[in-house]
């Protein structure tokens, strides 16, 4: 369980699930695991992509590729920034603030997103992912993770 607002980290056994809120969750995303990261479907704009959870990263993540597939209208401020890829060196990037993405109906607002070469990490662990979602997903709501039914629990504030 994931609630980086009141700066809280969990681990639960799967069962106590519901007890996390006396609510129902938002949204149930369902994920497919490869390698060691959960993939999940999402939208920006009607562009439809599969990006990999990641707890550990600090900013959302885009394939280079995808930057001509997003479409201006959606970018509310871009800006260049340096960010320290996965193979380890520091590059200037694009980044920008996405007006919002979907998931499983549910809109994250003005998320940023940083656009980079993952072939690396895609083609080194055999990866089919267009990039991944880190701290700005997670910073917006309750998240809670269950790697044996597969299936991620999105929670209002």
């Amino acid at each position: 369980f994931i609630d980086y607002p009141n700066r809280k980290l969990e681990l639960l056994p799967a069962k106590k699930r519901k007890k996390i809120s006396k609510n129902s969750p938002l949204a149930t995303i369902p994920f497919e695991m490869q390698s060691h990261l959960p993939i999940i479907k999402i939208k920006i704009g009607t562009t439809k992509m599969r990006l990999a959870i990641d707890t550990g990263s600090g900013v959302n993540v885009l394939h280079h590729s995808w930057r001509d597939k997003v479409k201006d209208n959606l970018i509310t401020a871009s800006y260049r920034e340096e960010i320290q890829g996965v193979d380890k060196i520091v590059k200037e990037v694009e980044a920008v603030k996405i007006s919002f993405t979907i998931i499983k109906k549910l809109s994250f607002k003005n998320m940023k997103y940083v656009f980079m070469d993952l072939s690396p990490l895609t083609t080194e662990s055999n990866l089919y992912m267009d990039g991944l979602l880190g701290y700005p997903f997670f910073k917006q709501r309750k998240i809670s993770i269950n790697y044996k039914e597969q299936k991620i629990y999105v929670w209002s504030k």
